[in-house]
């Protein structure tokens, strides 16, 4: 079985990463093997960031907006809802960096796991709080540099 990578761009040119940010190749990637039918729940991170001021997006997919503890809680909910509606092909995905995933969002994560919520999470780590000024979290690797280490 070949498989191939879709020619559709769905995060868009002229984004605000900076140059080279491997969070967007990661988004840019996923969303090409998540497909059109696809809802993100992105809390405080780069990415928030990235996608630009509202009403301007970088991304072709639903993009909500959340704060930066509840990316698990609510994918969770956008599911129930899309559940309740019939739509329960539509991929929920929600994209947090390692700060919001492993201290901020543990709560929330560990919850949707437990309830077995049938979202899909992306911790993106880049190794620090990197929206904020490069504080660590508790997933930085231990000798790595940050702000905030001795």
């Amino acid at each position: 079985m070949k498989l191939s990578i879709p020619e559709e761009e769905l995060v868009l040119q002229g984004h605000l990463a900076c140059q080279g940010c491997g969070a967007t190749l990661c988004m840019r990637y996923a969303l090409k093997a998540l497909g059109q039918n696809t809802i993100l729940d992105i809390p405080a991170c780069c990415w928030s960031v990235i996608d630009g001021p509202f009403p301007h997006t970088s991304v072709k997919v639903p993009l909500f907006h959340t704060a930066f503890e509840t990316a698990a809680c609510a994918a969770s909910g956008i599911r129930a809802g899309l559940d309740a509606l019939g739509r329960k092909e539509t991929n929920v995905v929600a994209w947090a960096g390692d700060g919001g995933t492993f201290d901020i969002g543990i709560q929330a994560l560990s919850g949707a796991a437990e309830r077995n919520d049938n979202i899909i999470y992306i911790c993106y780590d880049n190794e620090a709080y990197m929206n904020t000024g490069i504080q660590r979290s508790s997933a930085t690797p231990y000798g790595a540099w940050t702000t905030t280490t001795p």
